[in-house]
């Protein structure tokens, strides 16, 4: 008797483990969730992802504030990201997603830090103009290998093309949006900078 109890014991256990694994399966992703095949075209072929939250601290915040310049504007107080697990090896990146409201609609990206510097950006929700995304790749790959010494400046003027090399040519006709792109991954960086998550 008591080990036919025992034995309906495992087999109730058993059972409900498997359904709690299916219903993770089955679970549909938030607007505000990353797809893992999303994630693994960013990563170096990793083998897990795992979602983390960060949290500025008040200490952390004058030191980024005197690196940019500025005060914060977009990452007041904490954001999700994704941390790059890969077996024998350990944490190896980190992926934050980029979630920017235009008059279009809504901008995603996906932007992966490595060493201090952006080392891959990727759009998972374009806007699009006239039937023309207006996110496109001429224009993040000028952020590859920035930090956060590095120019942020949109170009306004053919003078400013002239003076610093280096400043972001914007996308044509959206230097706001442009802008916007280029704070936010200059206060990602300088975020990583001070307090690495």
């Amino acid at each position: 008797m008591l080990n036919r109890n025992i034995l309906l014991i495992i087999v109730c256990s058993l059972l409900v483990m498997m359904l709690a694994s299916c219903a993770g399966m089955f679970h549909s992703t938030t607007k505000d969730e990353i797809a893992y095949s999303e994630l693994k075209e960013m990563g170096w072929t990793s083998d897990h992802y795992e979602q983390r939250e960060f949290t500025l601290t008040q200490d952390d915040k004058p030191k980024i504030q005197k690196l940019l310049g500025r005060p914060l504007k977009y990452y007041t107080k904490n954001f999700r990201y994704y941390d790059e697990i890969r077996r024998h090896h350990g944490e190896i990146g980190d992926i934050i997603p980029l979630y920017q409201q235009t008059p279009y609609g809504r901008l995603v990206m996906l932007v992966r830090i490595g060493w201090y510097s952006i080392n891959k950006i990727a759009v998972v929700e374009n806007v699009v103009k006239e039937t023309k995304p207006i996110v496109n790749d001429i224009f993040l790959d000028q952020f590859f290998g920035k930090t956060v010494s590095s120019s942020f400046r949109v170009v306004k003027t053919p003078q400013d093309l002239l003076t610093a090399k280096d400043n972001i040519k914007p996308i044509a006709g959206e230097s706001v949006i442009s802008q916007e792109i280029a704070d936010r991954l200059q206060e990602l960086l300088a975020i990583n900078s001070v307090d690495r998550f």
